[in-house]
């Protein structure tokens, strides 16, 4: 870790931290970029921007169990098929189900095709978020 790094690990969580426009976080008592090795003598540890951390933090992981448990589609998920997939699919087949089936009573309906593209995005934008969560090992 560089200096600048590190100096920012304390600097960004003190009481004596200031903001410059063209040097960033600086300390307030030395208006200048601090300059220490290990630990800052002067470091006054600011609570509210801890606290503000702990709560990000927790509504991260919070939001990620919700999207898990959004995700699960009774029990499909174990074979990689979340809502955005099963949702898509049933889309389609409902569509397609409607056109033909208004075909065979000679009737053109106009929604089955609105019906088909939303589903088939739907589908894709479904298979697109599991490749994704693949990727990044959430599953």
């Amino acid at each position: 870790m560089n200096n600048r790094a590190h100096t920012l690990s304390f600097c960004s969580q003190c009481t004596n931290r200031k903001f410059d426009f063209k040097k960033g976080i600086i300390c307030g008592l030395i208006n200048d970029i601090p300059n220490f090795q290990n630990t800052c003598p002067s470091y006054n540890e600011d609570h509210t921007v801890l606290q503000n951390k702990k709560e990000i933090e927790h509504k991260v992981l919070q939001s990620q169990q919700e999207l898990n448990s959004i995700e699960k589609s009774f029990g499909l998920h174990e074979y990689g098929i979340s809502n955005g997939i099963l949702g898509g699919v049933i889309m389609i087949m409902i569509a397609l189900i409607w056109f033909f089936g208004g075909q065979y009573f000679g009737v053109v309906y106009f929604y089955p095709p609105i019906l088909f593209i939303s589903g088939a995005y739907i589908l894709f934008k479904g298979i697109q978020r599991r490749n994704l969560r693949k990727q990044k090992n959430i599953l």
